[in-house]
């Protein structure tokens, strides 16, 4: 009887677990310029800064792999490295957590891939934000 019951919670824990939902979403919450910032090894007299809302859906801790960063933006076709990494290092559950993306004013894209934990997981989940910059 007792193995019954745990074959049951094993079953609903795995139904909850992997719900369709992802874990972290995404928007951008604002696109300014920005003067005067250090951007690629040089002070950049026009910047963009692109204002990015993460939030963690679950109710579980997220923590990023952040030495994996990577983050980009696109001209003239190209993608350039930017070479920032750990702007968020973890994320408590069921919150969200805003930081600036600063990009030199030729910037047409960006893109910040990153690799996270899920709570006490074992393994790297991708996740990737990517826009593309209206003028």
């Amino acid at each position: 009887m007792k193995t019954w019951h745990i074959f049951v919670v094993l079953v609903l824990w795995l139904c909850v677990s992997c719900s369709t939902k992802p874990p972290l979403a995404w928007r951008v919450i604002d696109v300014q310029p920005h003067q005067y910032y250090y951007v690629l090894d040089r002070m950049d007299p026009d910047c963009i800064r692109v204002d990015i809302e993460v939030t963690n859906q679950t109710s579980r801790g997220v923590y990023f792999k952040w030495p994996r960063d990577e983050t980009a933006f696109q001209s003239d076709g190209r993608w350039e490295s930017l070479g920032i990494s750990a702007l968020i290092p973890y994320m408590p559950p069921c919150e969200s957590r805003t930081f600036a993306l600063l990009l030199p004013k030729r910037a047409e894209a960006y893109r910040y891939s990153m690799y996270y934990q899920l709570g006490c997981a074992v393994y790297d989940r991708p996740f990737l934000i990517e826009g593309k910059l209206t003028r």
